[in-house]
């Protein structure tokens, strides 16, 4: 029961501070721009201490806020950004690691400026690493070559400098070619479904705002304290209630991403895109009015 209550807890929290949020004004933020530098303002550092607030008061588990749970928050911070290890150098965690047993001041003085710098380093490396994909998939690998590749790098050694970490990802392109080419794709086909992916993983990069940078954070620090916590943002928990009820709210329409556009999966009938009837099935959403 107190762990249903703190949920609910975090989601009125969120619900409370979303009204401020809409208020913020956003306007000059592009939809996808890797040079836009992100940064935290005075509506997060306020979530910040109120959600802090809640845990430390109302959680079923008390745990204390000190330089065991900072270290704990550091890593699982840099694991929800960098998971595979695939992105940053040796050199950005060395720098990161001066404030490995900082986290836990920052989290109850709601200071968020070093978890946005470390996110804005890590888009830096997606989109220098999304350039360098384009480049190694300008011509077929050489299959014949036997070598080995590592699937799972959540602990592996961070990469030392750019040629390793270029190898790094020749050998997992490699791996991904050969398993298409298995099934019968040519490599025209391949290089190109290769790119979209990572252009498509650089562009949801690029389109983070605050407040996406923000819940990554903070459920960073949430999940440390239990695994079933979570803290949500106004549109995270809207899209929640969505689920729980069963019901989709807004144009009516279910939506997925297919390569760089937003595609309609279905219209809801009795929605207001089943209204319109302007809206089918399969159309692709290029821009909004």
């Amino acid at each position: 029961m107190k762990k249903l209550t703190l949920v609910l807890l975090l989601l009125l929290g969120a619900n409370l501070f979303s009204n401020y949020s809409v208020e913020l004004d956003r306007s000059s933020i592009p939809q996808e721009d890797s040079t836009f530098v992100l940064a935290p303002d005075n509506f997060h550092s306020n979530v910040n201490k109120m959600v802090t607030s809640l845990i430390t008061r109302y959680h079923y588990k008390k745990t204390k806020i000190n330089d065991s749970l900072s270290s704990l928050i550091f890593d699982s911070y840099l694991k929800a950004l960098d998971a595979s290890r695939m992105y940053f150098f040796a050199a950005d965690i060395a720098e990161f690691e001066k404030h490995r047993e900082d986290f836990d001041n920052f989290i109850l003085e709601g200071n968020l400026q070093t978890a946005f710098d470390i996110f804005n380093v890590f888009k830096i490396r997606v989109n220098e690493r999304t350039e360098a994909i384009k480049e190694l998939l300008q011509n077929e690998f050489d299959y014949s070559i036997d070598e080995d590749y590592e699937f799972k790098r959540d602990k592996a050694p961070w990469a030392a400098d750019e040629n390793e970490l270029n190898e790094l990802w020749r050998k997992r392109m490699k791996n991904d070619a050969l398993a298409r080419k298995l099934s019968g794709s040519e490599w025209s086909e391949i290089s190109s479904s290769l790119i979209k992916r990572y252009e498509a993983i650089k562009r949801n990069v690029n389109q983070f705002n605050d407040e996406d940078v923000f819940q990554t954070f903070m459920n960073a620090f949430a999940e440390n304290i239990d695994p079933h916590t979570n803290y949500f943002s106004p549109i995270t928990s809207e899209n929640f209630n969505i689920s729980m009820s069963l019901s989709l709210e807004g144009i009516g329409a279910q939506l997925q991403t297919e390569d760089e556009y937003t595609k309609v999966v279905e219209v809801i009938p009795g929605g207001p895109a089943f209204k319109s009837g302007l809206l089918k099935a399969e159309d692709k959403i290029i821009g909004v009015g």
